[in-house]
């Protein structure tokens, strides 16, 4: 037991006691061991500073005037030091001057005791000053068990934030004559951004970016949810198995459509949408066929042109009932690039009037001869430097798609 309960009685704080007169030392210790306090008895300064750095007592009464170190510099030492606990002070003293008293308390004095000291005053400013020390240990421990909860949140959002790069493709992959280079920088543990590629049959590939509203836990819980259900859609198809719940994962238009269904909900309180591209590459028809739901547009760079804005004016998943998507085709051949990514990227090319989209587009036209992965690495020393450095607001993610 600490300061709770012993024997059916409170148990009460340790005091360490200090004056160099041994009478007032005996007189001190004496009228509080009466009251159930241990006392620790000190000669000087120094020795009541050896017992309180050393020990773990948090009440301390000291005489004001002391050789080798007095009650004001005591004080001061002990505010100075680096213990793992307030040591609340009173300090004896028979100076009753304006000036004398200011001194001590900027020294670091919570309570004083004019000299000779009354036992009954005594014995209610130790107890007055036992309160605050119960107070203090309290709010230390609250302040401890925060901080235990705060790690063990934080270990779980590390665990979380390891699974969800787990379900992200690698940095760069290829597959079949396309290749894949992508960039995801979350704002916190956890993100509400999330996006990957997977083969719907021999000839046909799928590919989709998404990005939850808001941020943290919730968000990433959502993302998780839609990339684990487009995930084992997929899985399924390619089996040849029929899966509960599935998608139209040939039709870009008709499987946001079904998303939509499936995620709105007409709940006032319920806050949760999501943006985001899907789209099919017909890697033998040279076709790529993709539609957006709210999301910012698609870039597409051709081999012998200036990367175009593939614009598409439509609603996010899950703001409202039975909306219906549009389809964007283009010739996706050897040679062409693809870029899709989300707002936390184009937000930041932004400038005055100018929409971030635009600011984007100049940048990869500038680098259309560059290798995909090297422009994701100027990209994202570029979003670094318009960021001013720092975590991003925002999530980040980006996905270049290269045949």
């Amino acid at each position: 037991m600490s300061e709770t309960e012993k024997n059916g009685e409170k148990k009460r704080e340790k005091i360490v006691a200090i004056d160099d007169v041994e009478e007032n030392l005996f007189a001190i210790a004496r009228t509080l061991e009466r009251y159930g306090y241990e006392v620790e008895t000190a000669r000087d300064g120094e020795e009541g500073w050896e017992a309180i750095a050393n020990g773990d007592a948090r009440l301390a009464v000291s005489d004001w005037s002391m050789p080798r170190l007095d009650g004001v510099e005591l004080c001061e030492r002990i505010r100075a030091a680096d213990l793992d606990r307030y040591v609340y002070i009173i300090l004896l003293t028979a100076k009753n001057e304006r000036g004398d008293l200011l001194r001590g308390l900027e020294a670091g004095a919570d309570d004083f005791i004019s000299k000779p000291f009354d036992p009954a005053e005594l014995t209610a400013r130790v107890r007055a000053g036992e309160r605050v020390v119960n107070l203090q240990r309290e709010v230390e421990e609250k302040n401890r068990a925060l901080r235990d909860h705060s790690e063990r949140l934080e270990r779980d959002l590390r665990a979380a934030a390891d699974l969800q790069k787990s379900m992200l493709p690698k940095d760069v992959e290829e597959t079949d004559g396309l290749r894949f280079v992508s960039r995801f920088i979350p704002s916190s543990f956890v993100a509400g951004d999330v996006f990957n590629y997977f083969m719907i049959d021999e000839r046909r590939v799928g590919f989709y970016l998404l990005d939850v509203s808001g941020h943290g836990v919730s968000a990433a819980m959502l993302s998780f949810t839609i990339s684990k259900r487009l995930s084992a859609v997929a899985a399924s198809r390619k089996a040849g198995v029929a899966s509960e719940g599935g998608l139209s994962l040939c039709e870009p238009a008709k499987a946001l459509a079904e998303l939509n269904d499936a995620f709105y909900d007409d709940d006032p309180d319920s806050s949760h949408y999501f943006t985001m591209i899907y789209g099919v590459i017909d890697r033998e028809a040279d076709r790529l066929v993709a539609a957006s739901a709210g999301h910012p547009p698609m870039i597409h760079t051709r081999r012998d042109g200036a990367p175009e804005l593939c614009r598409q004016e439509s609603f996010p998943i899950g703001l409202f009932a039975d909306v219906g998507y549009e389809e964007v085709a283009i010739d996706f051949r050897a040679g062409d690039r693809l870029y899709v990514y989300s707002d936390g990227v184009s937000d930041l090319f932004a400038e005055g009037d100018r929409e971030g989209f635009d600011g984007l587009r100049d940048f990869f036209e500038c680098r259309k001869a560059d290798d995909p992965l090297d422009v994701f690495v100027e990209l994202e020393r570029e979003l670094t430097r318009r960021n001013g450095g720092g975590n991003f607001e925002d999530d980040v993610s980006a996905m270049a798609i290269a045949k």
